[in-house]
């Protein structure tokens, strides 16, 4: 049902727009947000090792993109991670990318990426939301832009300790 959510979204060519509050759509609650994030990256990269952190935090986004190329995907790369947005139907396959691309971390740069699963139902349950709208950069891309603070509250739960095991690994 809201499958193609994110592409049916109109995109706004003028910047100011993105910046009002009321520009802004609610994600639909059956979606699922995918995080990635390198733990101890801070420690990478002051070891040097900033384009395999970026290297790393960039296949989590590919990974997600490639399993279902006729499905738009909203997306933030962070450096050290990536945080994508996606619907339902492709939960299993998400998982499965994502683990894929937390193996290769570690098998090729010995690096631990963190993933998880969360329900946009979840965030919005502890009272967070998720408002997006779509940005026009140029003829060719569009950027999607996010509000509220349900994607930082869920990057909080893969990172904290007490709730990491509960969303990190698909256990």
């Amino acid at each position: 049902m809201t499958e193609n959510f994110y592409s049916l979204l109109a995109a706004h060519e003028v910047f100011l727009d993105v910046t009002d509050p009321e520009t802004f759509t609610p994600v639909p609650s059956d979606w699922c947000i995918a995080i990635a994030d390198i733990q101890g990256s801070t420690y990478a990269i002051q070891a040097g090792r900033y384009k395999e952190v970026n290297m790393v935090g960039a296949a989590s986004i590919v990974a997600l993109l490639n399993i279902e190329r006729e499905i738009e995907l909203p997306f933030l790369f962070g450096g050290d991670g990536a945080t994508i947005l996606l619907p339902p139907s492709l939960g299993e396959r998400a998982k499965a990318a994502l683990l894929g691309t937390q193996q290769m971390a570690k098998r090729e740069f010995d690096l631990e990426l963190r993933v998880a699963l969360i329900s946009v139902s979840r965030v919005l349950e502890a009272g967070q939301s998720i408002g997006i709208a779509k940005f026009k950069i140029s003829e060719n891309y569009e950027q999607a832009m996010f509000t509220g603070g349900g994607l930082a509250y869920a990057e909080q739960l893969l990172k904290n300790p007490a709730t990491t095991a509960q969303y990190s690994g698909f256990a």
